[in-house]
């Protein structure tokens, strides 16, 4: 394992700070990569760009060989933490960020991702309030050059999605310590099911009416897309207790599925 901490300038660390300081609550930007070398780049200098001068950047690389971790010794002295080790996948490499993490909001920023508002912590840190969740619109481009934005709604239709995108979602600690990290028994919807697992707590979140994250969608495949709903609608089940709701729910969503693939082939 290749493990470089605390001593890095950049970051709280290093700097010697306590959690809290004039500048504000700490903020843990975590980056989870395995061989991202054509776009980590990108996320690494959004972070750095950020005008919230309080940020602990920790990056979790999965054992990358296509030079990814070159690219992340650039910034050596500019990241707070950084571990390169195998991993048991995206959330169990994101839980291991967590764990270490010592700020009082974190931030899961995957390396397909970046920041696209340099204010954007800065309005986070600032439109918390008494709520344990944060969320701003999503900027999505796919694969095939086509973008949309997701914005943050009412939470009042779970069962056929989630208020936000994870990308977009920050969370105070304390609720980690509460509910628990990702569950590794999901491969495709871990983010899925800790957004069910905190909403059913009670916990609140503020809306950021900004277009702070663009997320880079590479697309599932078509037997990937169905098996993620099928996680999705497991952990629907699982937190809300509404087994009706949640087969219909799946349900709708795979003939919704079928008849965009059969619509596909005609307009052709």
């Amino acid at each position: 394992m290749a493990t470089e901490k605390d001593d890095l300038t950049g970051g709280i660390r290093s700097a010697g700070k306590d959690s809290a300081s004039r500048f504000g609550p700490l903020v843990s930007v975590i980056t989870v990569v395995y061989n991202a070398a054509d776009t980590i780049e990108d996320t690494i200098k959004s972070v750095l760009s950020q005008s919230y001068e309080n940020i602990e950047y920790i990056i979790i690389d999965g054992g990358s060989t296509d030079g990814t971790a070159d690219i992340i010794s650039r910034y050596g002295d500019l990241i707070s933490c950084r571990i390169s080790e195998p991993d048991n996948g995206i959330y169990d490499a994101m839980n291991k960020g967590i764990r270490i993490a010592k700020g009082e909001i974190i931030h899961l920023l995957n390396a397909d991702d970046y920041y696209i508002d340099n204010n954007l912590i800065r309005k986070v840190v600032d439109s918390f309030g008494n709520n344990s969740l944060a969320a701003c619109h999503t900027k999505i481009v796919y694969g095939n050059g086509n973008i949309a934005i997701r914005k943050v709604v009412a939470d009042t239709k779970l069962f056929l999605d989630t208020p936000f995108m994870h990308p977009s979602l920050f969370v105070k600690k304390n609720i980690y310590e509460e509910i628990g990290c990702f569950d590794l028994n999901y491969k495709y919807a871990g983010d899925v099911d800790f957004i069910f697992r905190a909403l059913v707590k009670g916990n609140s979140y503020s809306t950021l009416d900004c277009t702070g994250v663009l997320m880079r969608a590479g697309g599932l495949s078509d037997s990937n897309f169905l098996k993620a709903k099928r996680e999705y609608y497991k952990s629907y089940i699982r937190n809300f207790h509404s087994p009706v709701r949640g087969v219909a729910g799946y349900f709708y969503i795979v003939m919704v599925f079928i008849y965009l693939k059969i619509k596909k082939i005609f307009v052709r």
